[in-house]
């Protein structure tokens, strides 16, 4: 570990993050600030109260706050080797089954995602899907509208990532909070709204036909042939851009200034694609690269898109709706912000996209390419705001966790920027800044799951002090490495277990849910490491879930037949829990789920059985009945 009282020269910035120091560069430090970490070295709670961040409902980062049994579980961590740890099941921030969600195959329904699906976050990227909650019924929701005509279907729980004008940073708020605020906003007409993706980050595709001439034909092509209609001051453009060869050019007997060119080679591309007498988008378009999509978007925007001359609005026409919504998904998966209408002429409906962004250039034909490069565009064309919240009917919700550092991810067709869902953290964080060359394994049952921790751990890190600080060694998405030597991984609780490495500290989180079978491999395998060092610590996270592997070690633990300390949260203990809110959750959900995974009880039942050895019939409770069967 650094001598804290050294005076170090400034530097930061670990592989471009200004949040992070880089290893082997000093930094000054004050003598106040070497009091300091002298204090948070002796002290875990006080350092968490102080340095630790984490994210809070309707306040952004913030200090952590310890709860009084948050505290009692950092000291219990502190003062022993094995603990094992009884707690609630957490609120959930929700979505309706039934709202789309593109994943990185297409869009699903919410419903149908499982752990280790790939999703895209608020920064384009794909993340994967590390935790699924059960089905929630009859819980509060509520309809979002969006300015731009967007409707979201959430519960009163869920979490935005929310902006406004008078506010000087983001701020995580769940829809009652939400609710709450937004008259006085709309009133004092500053508003509140949430940011437009960035562009999602999709592969580049084998595509049939270039995305260009595919846009240009989808606008003014004749949908039964490879033929493409357009004013002659523009046929320059698409013989120059179209990267096939152009065949017979014939003017219109009708109007001169309008020709029809023929594109060799495409008609029997159109027909393996089918979109021979069917335009449309194929998957693999609305799917491909930044550059593919807006290749085809170009192509489009220079048949059937418009530019204003005095505002510069971009609108896109069509009488085909199906077309309209595929470029509507093409935008949006580019971050643009849509409006889609329609209006009725002479018995025909004509369909319009309206938008606005000077992000890309969408325009090939010179006259349009350069009315959209003398116009700006304004801040609010990259926000979404929030123009009304109603109540609806309650829906089968679930929610989900992300793997991803803001833990937001895109809801809906249309791509909705949206949030999800820290005491152990906190623990192993200390752990990790005063304890040179500890090693730290986080074992959880998939994957994912123990990068979400990590991840947790590292948006932690990140918004500490300089000072408090160790130089970066390591930084990746599965461990990190300090330059005091301290290192921290995560893992999958696999049969192979933690075999193959020497740990200080193994966190076992959500231990319930590590089938019987696996969890018995794993700690039998991990058994030897935990034993190889005598000050190795072990400590088991978890909510409830039947009597298993993790109901008999908790169990024995509080029959003190093993070196396990208990430690039991109520749901009481969390602020804002009280008897009418037991009261809503019971109705909600039932009686029997309440007491499985709020008031964690899994073995109360009392059952008469038959003693055949002893010949009599006793009263024996579940867990009893457990324990005989399995000791």
């Amino acid at each position: 570990m650094n001598n804290p009282a050294h005076n170090y020269g400034s530097g930061f910035g670990y592989m471009g993050n200004p949040k992070l120091r880089r290893a082997f560069i000093q930094i000054s430090m004050t003598q106040d600030q070497v009091d300091e970490f002298k204090k948070c070295s002796q002290d875990p709670e006080y350092f968490i109260r102080k340095y630790v961040k984490i994210v809070a409902l309707g306040k952004g980062i913030v200090s952590f706050d310890l709860y009084p049994f948050q505290a009692d579980m950092i000291n219990t961590f502190n003062n022993n080797r094995f603990v094992i740890c009884k707690i609630p099941r957490q609120s959930g921030k929700a979505l309706p089954l039934d709202e789309n969600i593109l994943t990185s195959k297409g869009f699903r329904k919410f419903g149908d995602l499982r752990v280790g699906d790939k999703v895209y976050g608020k920064d384009g990227k794909e993340t994967i899907v590390t935790f699924i909650t059960e089905t929630m019924y009859n819980h509060d929701c509520y309809n979002i509208e969006f300015d731009n005509g967007d409707v979201v279907k959430c519960d009163a729980e869920h979490l935005w990532e929310i902006m406004s004008s008078d506010w000087n940073k983001k701020k995580i708020i769940d829809t009652n909070e939400l609710i709450r605020i937004l008259p006085q906003k709309k009133k004092n007409g500053s508003g509140l709204y949430v940011e437009m993706n960035q562009s999602l980050e999709f592969d580049e595709k084998e595509l049939p036909i270039d995305p260009y001439t595919l846009g240009v034909w989808l606008g003014d092509g004749t949908s039964r042939s490879a033929q493409i209609t357009c004013h002659k001051d523009d046929m320059e453009c698409y013989k120059t851009n179209i990267p096939y060869e152009i065949g017979n050019i014939t003017y219109s007997k009708v109007n001169n200034n309008v020709v029809t060119l023929k594109v060799n080679g495409l008609y029997p591309l159109l027909r393996l694609t089918n979109l021979l007498q069917n335009k449309h988008i194929p998957d693999s378009y609305k799917m491909g690269s930044i550059e593919q999509r807006l290749e085809l978007l170009r192509g489009l925007m220079d048949t059937d898109g418009h530019i204003g001359k005095k505002k510069g609005s971009l609108e896109f026409y069509q009488k085909n709706e199906d077309l309209i919504d595929d470029v509507v998904f093409i935008l949006r998966s580019l971050g643009i912000k849509t409006r889609k209408s329609f209006r009725t002429i002479d018995g025909s409906v004509y369909w319009k996209i309206t938008f606005a962004t000077n992000r890309f250039s969408l325009f090939k034909l010179k006259r349009k390419k350069d009315r959209q490069e003398n116009h700006k565009y304004f801040e609010k064309n990259n926000r979404l705001y929030i123009k009304a919240i109603t109540k609806s009917d309650s829906v089968p919700v679930r929610c989900i966790t992300v793997d991803n550092d803001d833990h937001m991810f895109l809801i809906g067709k249309n791509l909705i920027p949206t949030h999800n869902t820290i005491t152990t953290v906190a623990y192993l964080l200390w752990t990790i800044i005063f304890t040179p060359m500890v090693n730290i394994a986080i074992a959880a049952h998939k994957g994912p799951a123990a990068n979400g921790i990590l991840q947790r751990l590292k948006l932690a890190y990140e918004n500490l002090p300089l000072w408090l600080q160790h130089g970066i060694i390591e930084w990746n998405k599965g461990n990190i490495e300090l330059e005091n030597g301290s290192k921290i991984g995560a893992f999958a609780t696999t049969a192979d277990g933690l075999r193959s490495g020497s740990y200080d500290i193994v966190l076992l989180d959500e231990f319930a849910f590590v089938p019987n079978n696996i969890a018995e491999a794993f700690y039998t395998s991990t058994y030897p490491v935990i034993t190889a060092g005598t000050d190795t610590k072990v400590f088991i996270i978890s909510t409830p879930k039947g009597m298993n592997h993790f109901y008999t070690a908790w169990v024995k633990a509080i029959k003190k037949k093993s070196e396990f300390i208990p430690i039991e949260v109520h749901w009481s203990a969390v602020p804002g829990r009280d008897e009418a809110w037991k009261a809503k959750t019971i109705s909600n959900t039932s009686e029997e789920q309440f007491r499985q995974e709020f008031e964690c009880l899994a073995g109360e039942t009392q059952l008469e059985l038959f003693d055949t050895e002893k010949n009599e019939y006793k009263i024996m409770s579940i867990e009893e009945l457990y324990l005989t069967l399995n000791s």
